[in-house]
């Protein structure tokens, strides 16, 4: 049966655009030269469903190649230039022009939509003869890739040849202006400031929204039949309560797919970084863009979501604005309806105050006591921006004393101090929640995990009151406590303004509502660690990171009907994957 599965999603419909894709990959980085956009979008007809736009192919390649370069390794470059590699993955021949603008578009035909692609060419016969075989038995004038099974009609168009796989979609195409205008009408402003950033961009519109909700929807449907067949109880009801799982969030995408009316995504790739930018229009009245709140008066700059948090190497660290998001209620009525938005996961005591929560800042710091001694959360700060710190805390004191009793075979006892006297003669809110397993209780990888993160002596911190704001440590250790509440304070060091922070904002999200920071080589320290404690942990598979490393960020907003969101990968992170990917392989 599982075979049969694999079948039936394998013939679901998919994206029109793929055909192009391994085109766009060494273009991530093609230099924006003066008309190459504009010549690009000339060469796709008005009235398209969806593109797929590259302004220059062998400029992209150049820059690939210094990003190859920038990643310190010689090994991944061994091959020849990126552009060389991928058209031989194609099946591309001779005649294909690497320094020309390259597109790819979908376009309505009948009952469904036509794929087209114009690549450009030095020698249109060339590159026809080398590059595709005819295939009269896949219909009258037909050919096909040297590499695949599905048919193309072919039209020779000066400096471009088209390929299409509906022969009638060729009939009346011709390089001319009007897509450009369209598509600055339907994206606005600020779409069309990501397509000119960007060194490839992709776009869709309703037609190509609505045939992927389907296929989304189909296979929710799929797995919703597969998971009915094991029956409760049976030992494969773990496997069956995943793939309904998996189902629930193919819904999810399918229903936020039908509502949206534009998707774009844009990408830069130069020899610093890769950067993804992803914007999205919802249709007017639906129930997502009337979840979205409007814009606030004053945009702030990405790095004021993290101005309470200390200035050091961190793990990771995140700042959200929940009052820009409507509140908390609200932000999780949003996620509610996104795939997998429950995982945003804010503190379950954070609930009980929600009405008083502005916004909330977090980090995590390697600890100079360990990953096994310490915990992951040892040297963290959690800061709740709030107009009254003193309800935040009596919510966290309830949580705390709430915990009392026993599960699971797991006794808890918590513990509250009003107010706890330090050496500096300041005083300080302690809590704590001790475990006792009095049965058979969690398994011993799950106690491993509750270590890993809290350390051996379980849930148990400080809380302290600032102006504004309430700071939460996940350890008793003063020197944590005043680095936390010197940064929560306003005016102290934060990482606000640290140098790296700062530089990596502008390839964000502006007047962003989260952001989030994660600190790759910390956590491949840290991963080093576990390793070499664990039986087969394989400390060999953990790559190690290079001094330095910047961290990944990514940030969102949602305002006004629109979505956006943006990742950046620093190359030095690439080369840390391209190490873990060529281990893998050596296995």
């Amino acid at each position: 049966m599982l075979v049969n599965y694999r079948r039936i999603l394998a013939r679901a419909p998919r994206n029109l655009l793929a055909g192009a894709v391994v085109l766009a990959v060494p273009s991530l980085a093609s230099p924006a030269c003066a008309g190459s956009l504009e010549d690009a979008l000339r060469l796709v007809p008005a009235d398209a469903a969806s593109v797929l736009v590259i302004p220059s192919v062998k400029g992209a390649s150049d820059d690939l190649q210094l990003a190859i370069d920038r990643m310190g390794k010689a090994e991944a470059a061994l091959g020849g230039r990126p552009i060389d590699l991928l058209k031989a993955q194609a099946g591309i021949g001779p005649g294909f022009d690497d320094k020309g603008p390259l597109a790819a578009w979908t376009v309505a035909n009948g009952t469904g939509l036509a794929i087209c692609a114009a690549f450009p060419v030095t020698d249109a016969d060339a590159f026809v003869a080398s590059t595709l075989v005819d295939a009269p038995e896949l219909g009258e004038g037909a050919m096909r890739g040297r590499n695949s099974a599905s048919a193309v009609w072919v039209r020779k168009a000066g400096s471009h040849v088209v390929l299409a796989n509906r022969k009638d979609a060729l009939a009346s195409w011709e390089p001319k202006d009007g897509f450009a205008a369209r598509l600055g009408e339907r994206i606005g402003r600020r779409g069309m400031e990501i397509v000119r950033t960007g060194d490839l961009f992709a776009w869709a519109s309703e037609p190509v929204m609505r045939e992927w909700a389907s296929a989304a929807r189909a296979a929710a449907g799929l797995d919703s039949q597969v998971a009915s067949m094991f029956p409760a109880g049976s030992k494969e009801a773990g496997a069956a309560g995943q793939i309904a799982s998996i189902g629930k969030g193919r819904e999810r995408s399918a229903q936020l797919l039908e509502q949206l009316t534009d998707g774009l995504v844009a990408v830069d790739f130069d020899a610093l970084a890769v950067g993804v930018r992803a914007w999205a229009h919802f249709a007017e009245g639906s129930e997502f863009a009337k979840a979205i709140p409007a814009s606030g008066p004053a945009p702030r700059e990405v790095a004021a979501l993290l101005s309470r948090l200390p200035d050091a190497s961190m793990y990771g660290a995140m700042g959200i604005d929940l009052k820009a998001m409507g509140g908390l209620a609200h932000l999780r009525s949003i996620l509610a309806t996104m795939p997998e938005g429950d995982r945003l996961k804010l503190p379950e005591w954070i609930d009980a105050v929600q009405d008083k929560v502005d916004g909330v800042q977090v980090a995590a710091y390697p600890s100079r006591l360990g990953l096994m001694v310490g915990g992951l959360l040892n040297d963290a700060s959690l800061v709740v921006l709030t107009s009254d710190p003193a309800a935040v805390k009596a919510g966290l004191r309830a949580w705390v004393e709430s915990q009392s009793g026993e599960r699971e075979g797991v006794r808890t006892e918590p513990t509250w101090e009003d107010a706890r006297q330090l050496k500096d003669g300041s005083t300080v809110a302690a809590f704590a929640v001790k475990e006792t397993v009095t049965g058979p209780g969690p398994d011993a990888m799950e106690r491993l995990a509750k270590q890993l993160l809290v350390s051996s002596r379980g849930l148990h911190g400080f809380a302290r009151e600032v102006p504004g704001a309430l700071v939460v440590t996940y350890s008793q250790r003063t020197d944590v406590l005043d680095r936390a509440t010197k940064a929560a304070s306003v005016g102290g060091k934060s990482l606000a303004t640290n140098g790296m922070v700062r530089s990596m904002a502008p390839w964000l999200v502006p007047d962003a509502d989260l952001v989030a920071f994660v600190g790759v080589g910390e956590l491949l320290g840290a991963a080093q660690q576990v390793a070499g404690v664990i039986p087969g942990g394989a400390v060999e598979m953990v790559p190690d990171a290079p001094a330095g490393l910047e961290p990944v960020a990514a940030a969102i907003r949602s305002k006004d009907a629109t979505w956006e969101g943006a990742i950046v990968v620093p190359s030095g992170v690439l080369g840390v994957a391209f190490d873990l990917a060529k281990a893998r392989a050596l296995q």
